[in-house]
């Protein structure tokens, strides 16, 4: 509800501003628009700076040091906030001009899009800020009716100009007067004054991308004892050579296509077309059944990329589901322009199930772990077979009738020998470190002469047939 009162107040003041607007004290100027054309195109500059009234009206607000440089209208990019009004010629109220399908503001200028019968009026522009500054353009629409001189030499008002050659940018108005006959014009590109131009024509010597866009040529013209200034737009494009190729296909690059039955498709014709002024580009998808050729009715067209040297189209068709008869069809991509034509032919396949991927996958995950355990095997056997022995010890004498696992012998020391012993000597060895680790550690039953055989015993600790 606020909202909505905001706007009907906003109204309110913007029509009330409207009313109070006086155009008596605007700078007034008389423009013609002669058209040849419902097509082209017409622009109008909103160039405060011819208004004494904004002069005057903001040096009265300037300190004496400031001048007329400091003004904020006093070049035209700094123009792009204003607004437009049309004053129809019947002498009702002004009203604000939106954009819309006949119009267009943009950075301040004001685009027609149409030759309509009430574009003829007095449009005034003023900038948005509160200043009594504003023009008043008294426009005049009527067709041409003066034919051209030479029909073949006539000047559209779309031009275009070759990338890197010499070129002419000729006023439309002033097609058919000589240099000497042609009044001084006055020439803008898009918006912009171009003060050293004041032929009927503009020599480019060498043409470049920034030669492109909207060019303005203006020029007095006396009737009776008032005068009126005349006003052409041209649309300047600038384009590289035709090709000389066939379009090249871009999507499908491949014969064949792996698809799922029952499942829905989409597929692109994507071609790249070279640069032509008469562009007619052709694209289109045909099915090939046995005999039979036959074009796809309802493929959709897109322009994917637009350059100057060229143009990629693609041409989509949709599958809601693919069947066993789309497999037996082939697909054929057809491009062409004035050059020739291309083709790719595509051959849809059924994909194979998942399953056979699952298997293969497990098969080599498979193999590669046998593989690696086979390496780790050969490299780290005697670590293992160590490990097995260290849990495994204390179970493998069980079962194997025998009372001693093994038989110890070693070389006493003679009583007249020295007396100095060693940590490693071979009685040691027998005595204390074999029964400590074989016996204690890993269960082993040992057989030593000094400690299971008795003093003067004339048997041996085992039987031979359980020493083996």
């Amino acid at each position: 509800m606020v909202l909505y009162l905001g706007w009907i107040f906003l109204w309110l003041v913007t029509g009330e501003r409207i009313k109070e607007m006086t155009t008596s004290d605007c700078f007034t100027k008389n423009l013609l628009w002669e058209y040849s054309s419902t097509r082209e195109q017409f622009v109008l500059f909103c160039n405060l700076t011819e208004s004494q009234t904004c002069h005057s009206s903001h040096r009265s607000q300037l300190s004496p040091m400031q001048g007329s440089e400091n003004l904020p209208w006093s070049g035209y990019k700094d123009l792009s906030d204003v607004q437009w009004y049309l004053q129809p010629q019947n002498g009702d109220s002004p009203w604000e001009i939106m954009n819309n399908s006949a119009h267009i503001i943009e950075k301040g200028i004001l685009h027609f899009l149409t030759t309509e019968i009430h574009n003829p009026g007095s449009y005034i522009c003023r900038p948005r800020i509160r200043s009594p500054c504003c023009v008043k353009i008294i426009l005049e629409v009527k067709p041409k009716t003066k034919l051209p001189c030479i029909p073949q030499n006539s000047v559209s008002h779309e031009q275009y100009l070759l990338l890197g050659s010499t070129a002419h940018i000729h006023c439309p108005s002033l097609n058919c007067q000589s240099d000497a006959q042609s009044p001084e014009v006055t020439w803008y590109q898009n918006g912009k004054l171009l003060p050293e131009e004041r032929g009927n024509s503009i020599l480019v010597d060498e043409v470049y991308e920034e030669q492109e866009g909207t060019y303005v040529c203006d020029y007095t013209e006396s009737v009776n004892t008032s005068s009126r200034t005349v006003r052409a737009v041209v649309q300047v494009t600038t384009i590289v050579k035709d090709t000389n190729h066939k379009p090249d296909i871009l999507d499908p690059i491949k014969d064949t296509l792996e698809v799922e039955l029952g499942k829905p498709l989409t597929l692109n014709c994507t071609a790249r077309f070279g640069y032509q002024k008469d562009f007619m580009p052709v694209i289109k998808w045909y099915i090939k059944d046995s005999d039979r050729e036959w074009e796809v009715p309802t493929s959709e067209e897109i322009s994917v990329k637009s350059t100057k040297k060229d143009k990629v189209i693609a041409r989509v068709i949709h599958f809601k589901e693919v069947t066993q008869r789309d497999l037996r069809r082939k697909l054929i991509c057809f491009a062409q322009n004035s050059i020739g034509n291309t083709t790719q032919s595509l051959q849809l396949k059924e994909k194979q199930a998942v399953v056979f991927l699952y298997i293969l996958l497990g098969t080599v995950m498979t193999l590669a772990g046998m593989l690696t355990a086979a390496a780790l095997l050969y490299m780290y056997w005697i670590e293992i077979v160590l490990l097995y022995r260290t849990y495994q010890s204390k179970d493998e004498t069980l079962g194997d009738k025998k009372v001693f696992d093994a038989f110890v012998s070693f070389a006493k020391w003679s009583s007249f020998g020295s007396e100095v012993t060693s940590s490693l000597s071979e009685e040691y060895l027998a005595l204390n470190l074999f029964p400590e680790v074989l016996e204690n550690k890993y269960g082993y039953n040992l057989c030593l002469l000094e400690r299971d055989v008795a003093p003067g015993g004339g048997r041996s600790c085992v039987p031979r047939e359980d020493l083996e």
